[in-house]
Formats: C-alpha cells, structure tokens, sequence
C-alpha cells in the first residue's frame, strides 16, 4: 500500500474525520468509501479522492484478506465499485495510481480497461512514503464487463445495490451485494463443476 506507519494518525483522530465527512453531501465530500463484504466477512475497500463532482476522481483499492487474493475477487470488486463511483458522481474520468511494485493493482487495473499513462516518483499522500507509481486512467463507459457474470461469490458494498451488469439506487438501503455465488445461467443454478470450468474473472 506504500504508507508510512509512523504518519497514521490516532485511530479517534482519523474516525473523527471520517465520520464529519460522511456527514456531507457528494457535492463536498473529501473521500467516499465502499466497504468490500464477502459471505459475511470484510475482506477490503475502495475509495475516491480528489472528487470533482461531474468530471473526476482518483480511486483506491485494497484487498485486506491475504487468502483471497489471486482469485479474481479483488477485479470483481473494484469493477463494481468503479461502476457505482461513475454513476453517483456522475464523473468522467477515473484515475488510480498504486504503488509500482505491487503488481496485484496493476494488474487488475489493465484487466479492467484501465489505460497506463506514465510512471513516476511521488508521495501519494499524508501517510504514504515517497514511491514510484503507475498512473492509470479510464474514461466513463470503457470499464470491462464480462459477457455474462457467473460464477462470483456472494459480496456486498456499503451503499447501493449492486446487480449483475448494472447499477440501481436502492432507496433507504445501507447494503448492497455484488454478484452472487449462486450464479444464474438461462434460468437455472450453476453446478460447482461448472463453475470451477470456467475461466477466471
């Protein structure tokens, strides 16, 4: 992730902050956060920076769940909520720059359509280190999406709900779900075999 533990904050300094941000409208907020939740257990996030409402934002992924990595969750993930960031505000452009040497990120980021613009020496932020990164960008409308969504474990994001190849707000909802384990091909249940057939997401 590149941070410098020595710059985090408290842990009551940096909820203080998190919290008086949520409490704004998109139009002001400073970051918003996606809570990645698979068969019931928090396995990660996203979030956005730098939002300017209408035009961009910078995103950020991390995979928490060691064991869970590599297995196409994390591109599954950072699709939809990249999805729903272009959606609720309503940006064109998103831009993400993870560290260089972590070649998770990267190479979800190229699966997913995400066009590499250069690399370079920066201090990403208050609690980072000085690093290299890679820059990437995607425009709205050129994220990858599978033909078919099959085959993907049952997740949820904080926020809306999230369906198979589309977004829809979900009034008064504080969950939402990203794919399903059960996977639904021509109007019936995929067997494990199945599944375990196909290639990777």
């Amino acid at each position: 992730m590149g941070v410098d533990r020595l710059k985090l904050p408290p842990k009551n300094q940096w909820l203080d902050a998190l919290l008086a941000d949520h409490e704004k409208p998109d139009g002001q907020r400073d970051r918003f956060y996606l809570v990645w939740i698979c068969r019931g257990e928090r396995i990660g996030h996203s979030s956005i920076n730098k939002i300017v409402l209408g035009v961009e934002a910078s995103i950020h992924l991390h995979m928490w769940n060691a064991q869970l990595r590599k297995a196409g969750l994390g591109t599954e993930f950072v699709r939809k909520s990249a999805g729903l960031y272009f959606q609720r505000f309503n940006l064109k452009k998103l831009i993400c720059e993870p560290f260089a040497e972590n070649p998770a990120p990267n190479r979800a980021l190229e699966t997913l359509g995400f066009t590499f613009v250069r690399r370079y020496v920066t201090t990403p932020g208050p609690i980072s280190f000085e690093q290299q990164v890679n820059r990437y960008e995607i425009l709205r409308g050129a994220l990858w999406a599978p033909r078919s969504e099959v085959g993907s474990q049952k997740s949820e994001v904080r926020g809306q709900k999230l369906e198979a190849g589309s977004w829809k707000p979900e009034a008064g909802s504080r969950k939402s779900e990203v794919g399903s384990r059960k996977s639904e091909v021509s109007g019936r249940t995929t067997s494990k075999r199945e599944r375990l057939a196909r290639p990777r997401l």
